[in-house]
C-alpha cells in the first residue's frame, strides 16, 4: 500500500470557491490523466478526496463570504468531484486520511496507538487505536483541534485557534504583516519575525496540552505532530511542544513521545488516495457494504 506518487499539482487560495474549485480540480485530474501512460490510465480507478468535514464552519473564519458559507452546506463535495471528472470520488476527512499516511509511512514494527496533529489552516487530526484508523459516521472522529486549551491571554479557546495557520495569519494581521501568498513552505519566514517566533512557541504550550488531553482519555504510545510548514518550522514546534509537555508533572502515566511526521504537507492528499484503494481492494468491511 505504500504507492508511488507519479505527479503533484498544488495551487493556493485564500478560501474554497464553492463556484469554481470543482471545476478547477477537474482541471488539474484532467493534466494528470493525459500526462499518465496508456497502461496506467487503464489502472486509473477512482479518485479519494481530503477535505475538513464541515468546511461551511470555517469559511468565515478564513475571510470567504457570508454566501461561501451557504453554498458549502449543502455540497457533497465527493458527488460533485465525481461529477465533474467522471470518476468514482470517495470523500475522507483530511486529518483522517493525512494520519492513515502515517500509519503506512511509519517503520515496521508500526506503533498500534498513536495521535497524530496536522498543523495547517487548522489543526487535522486522527487517531490509531490497535493498527486501526479511529473513524466515526461523520468521518470527524478525532477532532483533537477542538480541544481545549489556554489562549494568549489564559482564556479558554480551541487549540485550532492557537497552533494554527489561521491563528498565525490573525497575529501577522493584528502586528499589521500580511502573510505570504502561496504555500507556506515556500515563505520567506525569517520576514515574519517577530511574530513567527511568538506564535510557535503559543502553538507548542497548545499541542502539549491537547497532547496530554488525548493521552488522558487513550493510551497512546507517541504524538507525531506533521504540517503543511518547512521541516525547519517544524523542528522548532516540537522543541517548544516538548518543552511545554516537560513543565507538566507526570499523575499516573508518563507523558507520550512527540515525533515529527514523514508525511509533511502531501499526508493528506497521499492518505486519501491509500484509502480509497485499501476500502476498494483490502477492507473487509467495505466488501461487505457492496455485497
Amino acid at each position: 500500500m505504500a504507492g508511488r506518487t507519479l505527479a503533484t499539482l498544488r495551487s493556493s487560495y485564500e478560501y474554497p470557491d464553492a463556484t469554481r474549485i470543482f471545476a478547477d480540480l477537474a482541471a488539474d485530474v484532467q493534466i494528470m490523466r493525459d500526462a499518465l501512460s496508456p497502461q496506467d490510465l487503464e489502472r486509473l480507478v477512482g479518485i479519494g478526496l481530503a477535505a475538513p468535514t464541515f468546511i461551511h464552519g470555517s469559511i468565515e473564519r478564513i475571510g470567504g463570504p457570508p454566501e461561501q458559507v451557504e453554498l458549502w452546506r449543502s455540497i457533497d463535495v465527493a458527488a460533485r468531484l465525481a461529477a465533474a471528472t467522471g470518476l468514482p470520488t470517495d470523500w475522507f476527512n483530511d486529518g483522517s486520511a493525512a494520519c492513515w499516511a502515517e500509519i503506512l509511512a511509519q517503520p515496521l514494527p508500526r506503533p498500534t496507538t498513536f495521535a497524530y496533529f496536522q498543523v495547517g489552516t487548522f489543526v487535522g487530526a486522527g487517531i490509531v487505536m490497535n493498527g486501526a484508523l479511529w473513524e466515526d459516521p461523520s468521518g470527524n472522529a478525532a477532532d483533537l483541534g477542538s480541544i481545549i486549551v489556554a489562549g494568549a491571554d489564559g482564556a479558554p479557546t480551541y487549540a485550532h485557534m492557537v497552533a494554527s495557520l489561521n491563528a498565525l495569519d490573525r497575529r501577522l494581521t493584528e502586528a499589521g504583516m500580511r502573510r505570504p501568498r502561496g504555500f507556506p513552505q515556500e515563505w520567506d519566514w525569517t520576514a515574519l519575525e517577530p511574530v513567527a517566533s511568538a506564535w510557535i512557541d503559543e502553538a507548542g504550550r497548545a499541542l502539549a496540552t491537547a497532547v496530554l488531553s488525548t493521552r488522558a482519555m487513550i493510551d497512546i504510545e507517541k504524538a507525531v505532530i506533521d504540517g503543511v510548514i518547512p521541516r525547519s518550522i517544524l523542528a522548532r514546534l516540537l522543541e517548544r511542544t516538548t518543552h511545554y509537555l516537560a513543565q507538566i508533572p507526570d499523575l499516573v502515566r508518563p507523558r507520550p513521545r512527540v515525533e515529527p511526521g514523514v508525511q509533511a504537507s502531501s499526508a493528506a492528499a497521499t492518505g486519501a488516495a491509500q484509502l480509497y484503494l485499501y476500502r476498494r481492494y483490502f477492507s473487509r468491511s467495505w466488501h461487505l457494504l457492496v455485497t
